[in-house]
C-alpha cells in the first residue's frame, strides 16, 4: 500500500477531498494531510522498539579514538540497550550522568568492563579501544519509509512511497491527529488506535516461548563463579 492509498483512506474518514496526487498538490488540506502523515509515522516509530527497525552497529577501535560517529540512520538506542565489547566479559556500563563521565575523563581509574555514553552527536567509549577491538549495540533506524525504488528513507516525499510499519496504524493515528487539530477528536478514534497499537506490539517479534525459571545465556548477572580459569599455587 502506498502513502497515497493511506491518504485516500484518511481523507474519506475525515471528510476532505480525496487527493489524486499528494506531494504535488498545493491544496491546503492535502499539504496538511501529508505533514500529518509524516508526523504520525515518526510518532509510531517512537512508540515501540519495532523489530523491523532494529539494526546492529559495530564500532572498531584504532588504539587512539574514544569518540565515534553515530550511524547515518541512527534514531535512538533501544530502551533496554546494552553495548558489548570484544574486550570484556560483561556488558559495558552506560553513563548517563555528565558529571560522572567527566570524573572518568579527569580522575585516574582502572576500567573493569568499559563505559559508554552519547553526546555531541557521537558515541563515546572508555577505556580507549585497542586496534581491532570491537563494540556492538542495537539501535533503532530512522529509515521508516520504503520508496518504489532505491534505498529506504526517513520521510515520505513521493506518492508511491510506502510505510515500513503498519499502514493501518498510520491511518488510524493520522485520523486522530487530523481530528485533534480540527477540534473534533473522539474517544472512539483514540480507542481504535490504542487497540491496534497494543495488538501490533504484542505480536511484534514473533511468538513468546513459555519457560520455567530464567535460563542464563551469558555470564551477566552470575555472581557464583568467575568465568575463566585460575592458575597458580595457593
Amino acid at each position: 500500500m502506498t502513502i497515497l492509498d493511506v491518504a485516500t483512506k484518511v481523507a474519506l474518514k475525515v471528510g476532505v477531498a480525496v487527493p489524486s496526487q499528494l506531494f504535488a498538490s498545493t491544496e491546503r488540506e492535502h499539504v496538511e494531510l501529508r505533514n500529518l502523515l509524516n508526523e504520525a509515522a515518526g510518532d509510531i516509530a517512537d512508540m515501540h522498539d519495532w523489530q523491523l527497525l532494529k539494526t546492529i552497529e559495530t564500532i572498531t577501535g584504532d588504539g587512539s579514538n574514544t569518540a565515534f560517529a553515530l550511524p547515518s540512520d541512527y534514531d535512538r538506542m533501544l530502551r533496554t540497550a546494552s553495548v558489548w565489547s570484544s574486550r570484556y566479559l560483561w556488558a559495558m556500563d552506560h553513563i548517563l550522568d555528565t558529571d560522572q563521565w567527566l570524573e572518568l575523563l579527569v580522575l585516574p581509574y582502572t576500567q573493569v568492563n568499559g563505559t559508554w555514553t552519547i553526546y555531541g552527536g557521537q558515541f563515546h567509549i572508555l577505556d580507549t579501544m585497542a586496534s581491532g577491538d570491537t563494540a556492538k549495540f542495537f539501535y533503532i533506524s530512522n529509515l521508516i519509509v520504503s520508496p518504489a525504488s532505491g534505498s529506504n528513507k526517513a520521510t515520505f516525499t513521493a506518492d508511491d512511497d510506502s510505510f515500513r510499519l503498519s499502514e493501518k496504524l498510520l491511518e488510524l493515528l493520522t485520523v486522530v491527529k487530523w481530528n485533534s487539530v480540527k477540534g473534533q477528536v473522539s474517544d472512539d478514534d483514540i480507542e481504535d488506535f490504542d487497540d491496534e497499537l497494543k495488538r501490533l506490539i504484542d505480536k511484534d517479534g514473533g511468538s513468546k516461548p513459555v519457560v520455567s525459571g530464567r535460563p542464563y545465556t551469558s555470564w551477566r548477572g552470575r555472581n557464583i563463579a568467575w568465568p575463566g580459569s585460575v592458575s597458580g599455587t595457593p
